[in-house]
């Protein structure tokens, strides 16, 4: 039988060009370090997906995702990185956020979400939170 020291940190390798990149999921210190800093991305999780505007992403966008990429790429907190993943191409970025969704939220965010209580059971559906790649 194995015990929690016998676990290795699981990743997936997002490749950009000639670059293999290891992105992993966020724990609960990178998800509430990522919270308190853009208190905006708390308003999503409530709402779901669906409550993203313009406004919204205006506020968050840029500097978030730099903080995302970064988190998962084990670099939280740290300025170059998050400029570095603040000035990838979209597509890239992209590539990055959804691996970083798939490790974070295996099952989806909703069931998250919901076992948290951080948002209504019935707004905790798949209409109201999509994952990244059925975002258009």
């Amino acid at each position: 039988m194995s015990t929690l020291l016998d676990i290795a940190p699981r990743f997936e390798t997002v490749t950009l060009g000639q670059t293999a990149l290891e992105v992993y999921g966020l724990n609960a210190s990178s998800i509430a370090t990522i919270l308190i800093r853009f208190p905006e991305l708390k308003d999503l999780f409530d709402k779901g997906l669906s409550g993203i505007d313009g406004e919204t992403i205006a506020r968050i966008g840029e500097e978030a995702v730099g903080a995302i990429i970064a988190a998962g790429c084990r670099m939280l907190g740290n300025p170059k990185a998050e400029a570095v993943a603040r000035s990838l191409v979209v597509g890239d970025q992209v590539a990055i956020l959804k691996a970083i969704y798939t490790m974070t939220f295996p099952q989806g965010v909703a069931d998250f979400l919901t076992s948290l209580g951080l948002t209504a059971p019935e707004a905790a559906n798949d209409e109201a939170v999509q994952e990244p790649s059925s975002i258009s």
